[in-house]
């Protein structure tokens, strides 16, 4: 009986307001959501003050930021050590240096190698734009660079197969959002018209900077797609189960108040969301 006089007293003036009060409180929660940012840098990972992250932030500042892209080159058949391939390398090398933020560009074609030549000491990198890639000179192309302790393992695998090109960036981190997707936006464009242009080839993009944008993406694409589909399976789930599709209607109502009023509160406090967090109002 005293659960009914907390509905009585609900159904009344007083609950009325109550009702209303926590209404306008959640719309003007709701306010919040334009404040809502999508994280994409792994450090939202860690804990404010996390003595790894930390570490790591002192040995950037020392040395140099480790955000990077690095793309594999894999021809269909055959090994890395022919004119297309050698082509494509060294477009692929000039190309990256024009990506935002760029500050060093590794591959194989531009790998400094010191040679003695009688009293002198040269150093020049492997392959030259504009050099004629004849059968001799890729033959000593094949010998040479396996033999390159700093190559094998990092930039060209043993057996000849794959290669590699490193992409370091120097991102400011003012607007780490935008900085990590305009450096995935060109390096995608970019994969996409050698990938057209040199079909007889895969390639491959990992890193820091695509890892960092995917986690964007896939949290703007749970964002725009799976939280739709989850109300209207509520609505229709209810619909079904209670033969009703008023009462579906009022709990679609509750559920779009809950997220709309945490979602809000979140952008109100700068709580920036993740691809994990992004899941929590589902």
């Amino acid at each position: 009986m005293r659960w009914q006089g907390y509905v009585d007293w609900l159904a009344g003036t007083a609950g009325r307001w109550l009702v209303g009060g926590v209404v306008l409180f959640t719309l003007l929660s709701a306010l919040g959501m334009s404040r809502l940012e999508l994280a994409s840098d792994y450090r939202i990972f860690f804990d404010e003050g996390d003595s790894r992250l930390a570490q790591l932030e002192r040995m950037q500042d020392e040395y140099t930021k480790t955000d990077n892209v690095f793309i594999m080159v894999e021809p269909n058949s055959g090994s890395i050590y022919r004119e297309e391939t050698i082509n494509l390398i060294l477009e692929l090398t000039d190309r990256l240096w024009r990506v935002p933020y760029a500050s060093r560009v590794d591959s194989l074609t531009n790998y400094p190698r010191s040679e003695a030549l009688a009293d002198d000491i040269v150093i020049e990198e492997l392959v030259y734009e504009g050099d004629p890639l004849t059968e001799q000179r890729l033959s000593k192309l094949a010998r040479v660079a396996p033999a390159e302790q700093d190559l094998v393992d990092k930039l060209i695998s043993p057996d000849g197969r794959v290669t590699g090109v490193n992409l370091t960036l120097s991102m400011p981190g003012d607007d780490t959002k935008n900085e990590v997707l305009s450096v995935d936006r060109a390096v995608d464009d970019l994969i996409a018209e050698l990938g057209e242009r040199y079909p007889d080839h895969r390639l491959y993009v990992s890193g820091i900077v695509p890892m960092n944008a995917a986690f964007f993406d896939a949290a703007r694409r749970d964002f725009i797609t799976l939280i739709p589909l989850m109300m209207v399976f509520v609505v229709v789930s209810a619909g079904l189960v209670l033969g009703s599709m008023k009462v579906a209607g009022i709990m679609l109502l509750v559920v779009l108040l809950a997220f709309s009023g945490s979602l809000g509160l979140a952008g109100w406090l700068g709580i920036r969301l993740s691809a994990p967090s992004i899941s929590a109002p589902i």
